[in-house]
This record gives C-alpha cells, structure tokens and sequence, in this order.
C-alpha cells in the first residue's frame, strides 16, 4: 500500500494519516492488552496475508491514534477506509466483507458512538467513491489554501487528484439528491453536513509545476561543498588534507595569506548569517525538531505505560458477551 507518490499529494492531511499506519512499526506487546485484543486475535481473518499489516494499524489507533492532537477525531474514519481500501487492493471483495466487521469491532470496543454503525453496510461499490470524497473533504483546506486564487501553480499529479475528488464528490451528490434512504447517500449527507461541505466549489491548477526530489539531495551536497572550503581549528581542511601550523604549506608567506584570509572571511560570512539572520534561525528550528519530537514520544510512551487504559471503553461491556476481554499482557508478537 506504500507507493511513491507526488510530494504535493502525499503532503495532504490524509495522506498524511495514512502513512502513520502504513509505516507503523512500534512495538505494543509489553502494553497491556486492548479489549478487543484476543477477539482479533482469535478470528479467522488471521489467516489472511494482511492480518499483521491489520493487527499494527489497529494498535496504533488504540494506543495513538485517539491521542493525536490533529487526527484523534477522524481516526476511526481513518482506520476504516484505511482497511477497507487494503482489503480490496490487495485481497478483493471476499476480504473486505470478512475484514470491515471485525473493525467496527475494534471501534465500538472503544468508541461505541453509533454513528460509524451505518458505515459498516456499506458494500465495496460504494466504498471507494466514499473515501474519495471523504478524503476530499479532510483536504479540502489544504487544497484551497494551496491553490487558491493567488496561486495556481501545482504539478500535474496534484491537479488530478484535487479534481477526481471533486468530480466523485459531485457524481454522488446529484445521485444522492433527495436520497436519505440508502446507507451511502446517508453518509454522503452527513459527511457533506458534519465537515460543512454544501457549498464546495470546484478547484484546480495549471498542473504545469515539475516536481524535483533531487532538490533536497542537490541541497545538502551544496552545503557539504562549502563545509569542505572552511578550515578546522585543528589545521585540518574538510577535504581531509593535514597542513603544518594549520595553514597550508606553501612556498611563501603570501601564499599562505592568499588562501587563508578568504577562507577566514568566508567562514566569519557564514557565522554572521547563522548568528543574526532568519536562515540562522531556520537552521537553528531545524537541528532541535527532532530531538524535541523524540522527546515527546517518549514522554507519550511514558504516559501510556504508567496509564495504558487511558481510552474509552466503559460501554464495551455492555456488549461483552460477543467479545473476550483479556487483562494479561499481549505475548504474542505483532
């Protein structure tokens, strides 16, 4: 499920949850076990080849996903078509019917909200417009802010996919134009109502823009460049070449002057721009993000440790009888 895409469709908040469950590999078997966990564990959907894929998407909304700041509102919508759409891809319509029960499992172990219910009616010849324009919807703000009326420049990839949405989405509403009987047409409504979407207009852009991935590397070699230009305090060059007195042999005094009074005016260049101007400051963001989003994680993992049934699920036992709660720890690995 894990493809290359354009860096200005995968930039997409969709897209954008969508790869924390295809990328996830955090490892939950010394958390305490889900209430859903040996139901899951025990059903025949075991056997199917994406049943670990399943099983480490279902932990990362449980544990994660109901945590995110931007997300934890539309993780179960998330996870549903996340499923639905690997199921169909990669195994057909047999999969799909046997998995999608056993995510609304999953969510009303957590979230007995009633209305995801109506979701779990849906047969796959509506399910993918229905991602489709759900996901729409989840972008439409970033769509708009990105091509706005001041900016219509975009790559081709991205103007496909801004007006295939729209054009699903508009299919579906004249279909469903006085429909509030059939399950899809149901949800079409609510979405269109629950995400303010009645009054959509139409986007595009000029698709003209060519994307260039090797920016990044060509950017990184520029700066290894010009690190290799400046000398160290030892008197050695980035370029790995020792010099005596750390300044380079030559056969004269001048020589020497000629090279290491640019090289010194380059070097205090590049220290005044890092010090005093908002490249410095860019720079300076950049080198502490990871650390500080490392550390939050492990603040979060802490947290989760110390409280691991921090999620709703009060009502789950309610509809105990068809699930197994087990308290253990989870043994097994995923």
């Amino acid at each position: 499920m894990v493809t290359e895409e354009d860096s200005e469709v995968s930039g997409l908040p969709s897209k954008i949850f969508y790869s924390k469950l295809d990328t996830d590999k955090k490892v939950y078997n010394h958390l305490k076990s889900p209430a859903w966990y040996l139901y899951v564990k025990n059903h025949e959907i075991n056997k199917l080849s994406i049943f670990s894929a399943l099983l480490q998407a279902f932990y990362y909304v449980t544990f994660y996903g109901i945590r995110d700041s931007i997300f934890n509102s539309e993780c179960w919508n998330y996870l549903y078509f996340w499923v639905g759409l690997k199921a169909l891809d990669e195994l057909g319509e047999s999969a799909f019917v046997q998995v999608m029960p056993v995510v609304n499992v999953v969510r009303s172990a957590i979230d007995p909200n009633e209305e995801y219910n109506d979701m779990f009616k849906i047969t796959k010849d509506h399910f993918r417009d229905l991602k489709e324009i759900y996901d729409y919807f989840q972008n439409y703000g970033s769509i708009n802010a990105r091509i706005g009326p001041h900016n219509n420049d975009c790559t081709l990839a991205f103007k496909q996919y801004v007006e295939k949405g729209y054009n699903t989405y508009n299919a579906m509403k004249g279909k469903c134009s006085g429909n509030h009987t059939d399950d899809h047409c149901k949800i079409f409504h609510r979405f269109v109502s629950k995400y303010e979407m009645e009054n959509v207009k139409k986007l595009t852009c000029n698709g003209t823009k060519v994307t260039q991935p090797q920016d990044r590397m060509d950017y990184t070699v520029d700066v290894q460049d010009s690190r290799r230009q400046l000398p160290s305090r030892e008197g050695q060059s980035y370029d790995g070449s020792l010099t005596h007195g750390g300044l380079p042999s030559s056969p004269g005094s001048t020589n020497a002057m000629s090279i290491a009074l640019p090289l010194l005016g380059t070097f205090s260049m590049f220290f005044i721009c890092f010090k005093f101007s908002p490249l410095g400051s860019w720079l300076y963001n950049e080198m502490f993000k990871k650390k500080n989003i490392r550390n939050y994680e492990q603040e979060e993992e802490q947290e989760i440790l110390e409280n691991p049934c921090a999620y709703p699920h009060t009502h789950f036992q309610e509809n105990a009888h068809y699930i197994a709660y087990h308290s253990g720890k989870i043994n097994e690995n995923i």
